[in-house]
């Protein structure tokens, strides 16, 4: 009788120890699934609560015309058709999807800039101020129109983009380029220490206005001879300059054609190429015309379609 209560009681005490051993295992693959969620929670935590970095690239230059009125109202003044170039970004951190604004602007002509992945692309204006932007489209497709205070000139612009994760985390970067606006009608006005290159009856040159000086633009032509014998024409740019009662002028001859006696290398109406008002003093002619010297020194004739490069282009 005592054996088998002997019997018994070991049987009771390995069952025990089973049980136990069984708890044991299951408590440890619980602590072990609660450690690895934990380490899970973290390490998204850590990618969540990483800081936005973004990063934006743009080309160095664009080249753009004023682009075309739609509107010639001074009081609500409209325009399209002004150059664009294409910019990247790409973002690290964060989680998306992204929303993004860059140059002011959460969308181009043809897409919403949103994205639910790291990297996209955007078409941004070359307008150095783009004003209240609209998207219309025509037979050509979709294009930005501007209204309000835009403007269209030669000058830096830097290129600003912000974007904000799905929790609300944001970032930025910046792009910077030059923009020069290619002129090819009478009329605009170029701005002191800007580029600008010139587009006119066949004759390309960039031209960089020194500074001190705001000068009118327009374009001069004219042609003198006696037939058969001696004839020659030419076209070039006149350059006026105005300050108070003080005026000045440079006409710069760029292309010249001619048949009979000739002489490619004469620049006509010399003694009328530049001027500075009697109105200016001693020390403010000398400083306007070595300004107008600093003008001619710097110009860059990149086509000329027919005639002769000549030595109009001397400070003398």
């Amino acid at each position: 009788m005592q054996a088998r209560l002997r019997g018994r009681r070991l049987r009771n005490a390995a069952l025990l120890v089973l049980v136990a051993a069984v708890v044991a295992i299951v408590g440890c693959d619980d602590d072990m699934r609660q450690q690895s969620e934990v380490i899970a929670r973290q390490d998204q935590g850590t990618v969540a609560n990483q800081p936005l970095k973004l990063t934006l690239s743009a080309p160095d230059t664009c080249d753009t015309e004023r682009g075309r009125p739609i509107s010639s109202s001074e009081e609500a003044p409209a325009l399209r058709d002004v150059a664009e170039v294409a910019v990247r970004w790409h973002v690290e951190g964060g989680t998306p999807p992204y929303q993004v604004e860059i140059d002011g602007e959460t969308r181009d002509a043809t897409q919403e800039y949103a994205r639910p992945r790291e990297f996209g692309s955007a078409s941004v204006s070359c307008a150095l101020r783009t004003g209240v932007v609209s998207y219309e489209a025509d037979h050509d497709g979709p294009f930005r129109q501007y209204t309000g205070d835009f403007l269209v000139d030669s000058g830096s612009k830097t290129i600003v983009a912000t974007i904000t994760d799905s929790g609300g985390r944001t970032g930025s970067a910046t792009a910077g380029m030059y923009v020069t606006l290619s002129i090819e009608h009478a009329g605009p006005t170029l701005s002191a220490g800007e580029r600008y290159l010139l587009n006119y009856l066949g004759t390309s040159l960039v031209l960089t206005v020194p500074n001190g000086l705001t000068l009118e633009f327009s374009v001069y032509t004219g042609e003198e001879g006696d037939g058969d014998d001696f004839s020659y024409s030419w076209v070039g740019a006149y350059l006026r300059y105005t300050e108070g009662d003080i005026s000045a002028g440079i006409a710069i001859t760029v292309e010249l054609t001619g048949g009979g006696d000739f002489d490619p290398w004469s620049c006509p109406g010399e003694e009328s190429r530049r001027y500075v008002s009697e109105t200016a003093d001693e020390s403010q002619a000398r400083r306007i015309h070595a300004a107008f010297d600093e003008l001619i020194e710097k110009i860059q004739v990149l086509s000329i379609d027919s005639g002769t490069y000549a030595s109009c282009l001397t400070a003398d």
